[in-house]
């Protein structure tokens, strides 16, 4: 039987090591010490459920509480916590990094990555069904960040995508590295070793260059770079992930991710300023709903809420509402639109306050009013009544009641943005046209 030191001895000859051993153990104590006190917070070192997150309430609202809350909700938990403020700027994407998608798409993904790692594994699929999704607005970037004091072997898969890339082929030993994670992840170094072999002859890599790129330690230094790097970013684990530069805390599902990406491609079309009056002293208004379902005729109540009438003329007029999906659908109580991304949670970016007319309340269906979740926070999204809701009263702004169409809005079925975000919405407006008389 092999001793240990035989055994040790053999590795290190046969990767082709040659390290002064204190100097190597030294740098793995100080790192270790150094990310002990972070690792508690780490992805892959604590237990995460298989099944997907609850879903984060956000700004949405309790569904027996109507279109958004009255109060500030509770910001949801993230699964992990955000990292600290970094030590070291995180660098800027370069030529020299391994990106997917557009170069000037308006989306980046920077995924910091372990190929040890069973949530990046996890997270693998996710971005490539993103991309396929917006082949046109997604750029993912990978960085490797091996946390070698937990994955034994994190280090040297990472070497062999970057072999593998040398050969042009970084991409396609990303892919089997994670999907078939389960095959080496157990396995022992010597043996990983033959494994990787066997997967640079399926991809009809130079097998001699990549055995001698692997045996030879060329990318050892960068591994440990990587890694010492990653955590004097303020990194606190795999997968770290960065949208357009700003850290991403919550889980990282293809609903989660997929909400983020429409949000940010909303970003460009949102104001910060409230429009200037153009009503006209008593003239009366009406907007017509041209639906993917069907018409819907809304007269507009401009002397109980003339900034809520104003600012939806405006935003009529200006297109915002064009395309925009009913993506709240409470069968028998109300349905929700106004928010082009149909998550929910983007609007037009400027807010005002809430208009209460006494004489107007919720006592019947097909009333028209704004979303809201407090003072100053009416914006794009409205919703109208499917019955009396007199839990509302006093609480958002009215301002329309639906005179033609209606019976289309009561034959929509449920629909919670979130939960149902990649699939076709059910109606859509297509277009918002205003008559005054």
């Amino acid at each position: 039987m092999t001793s240990p030191f035989e055994t040790a001895r053999t590795l290190q000859q046969y990767r082709g090591i040659h390290r002064d051993k204190q100097r190597w153990y030294a740098t793995v104590l100080k790192c270790f010490w150094i990310f002990m006190s972070a690792i508690l917070l780490v992805a892959c070192s604590s237990p995460r459920t298989s099944s997907p997150s609850p879903l984060p309430t956000l700004a949405r609202t309790a569904i027996n509480l109507g279109p958004t809350a009255t109060w500030t909700p509770v910001p949801p938990s993230p699964t992990a916590l955000p990292p600290e403020p970094t030590y070291v700027p995180i660098p800027t994407i370069s030529e020299t990094d391994w990106y997917l998608g557009p170069k000037e798409a308006p989306i980046t993904f920077l995924v910091y990555s372990d190929f040890q790692c069973p949530y990046c594994a996890k997270l693998a699929p996710v971005i490539k069904e993103l991309i396929a999704i917006h082949p046109n607005d997604l750029r993912v970037v990978f960085r490797h960040f091996p946390i070698k004091i937990l994955h034994d072997k994190a280090s040297l898969a990472g070497e062999a995508a970057q072999a593998a890339g040398e050969q042009g082929h970084f991409w396609e030993m990303h892919d089997v590295l994670f999907e078939r994670q389960n095959e080496w992840v157990n396995l022992s170094v010597p043996d990983f070793i033959e494994w990787l072999n066997d997967v640079a002859v399926d991809l009809e890599l130079n097998i001699e260059l990549f055995k001698d790129d692997i045996e030879s330690g060329r990318y050892i230094l960068m591994m440990e770079e990587n890694f010492q790097t990653g955590i004097s970013y303020g990194l606190m684990g795999t997968p770290s992930i960065f949208i357009n530069g700003t850290y991403f805390g919550l889980d990282p599902t293809l609903s989660m991710l997929e909400a983020s990406i429409r949000l940010e491609l909303l970003e460009p079309k949102r104001q910060r300023n409230y429009p200037s009056n153009t009503l006209a002293e008593g003239a009366s208004y009406f907007a017509t709903l041209e639906m993917d379902i069907g018409r819907v005729v809304i007269q507009l109540y401009p002397d109980s809420a003339p900034n809520a009438v104003n600012s939806f003329i405006y935003l009529a007029q200006s297109g915002w509402y064009n395309d925009n999906p009913i993506f709240n659908i409470i069968p028998g109580k109300y349905l929700e639109t106004g928010d082009p991304s149909g998550t929910g949670f983007g609007d037009q970016g400027y807010h005002f306050d809430i208009e209460i007319d006494p004489t107007l309340q919720f006592d019947r269906s097909g009333l028209v009013a704004l979303s809201s979740s407090g003072p100053n926070t009416n914006g794009s999204r409205f919703f109208i009544t499917l019955s009396a809701l007199p839990e509302l009263d006093g609480t958002r702004t009215i301002f329309g009641r639906v005179i033609d169409g209606f019976e289309i809005l009561t034959q929509l079925n449920e629909r919670e943005p979130m939960r149902d975000l990649l699939l076709p919405p059910e109606a859509t407006i297509l277009t918002i046209t205003i008559e005054e008389k």
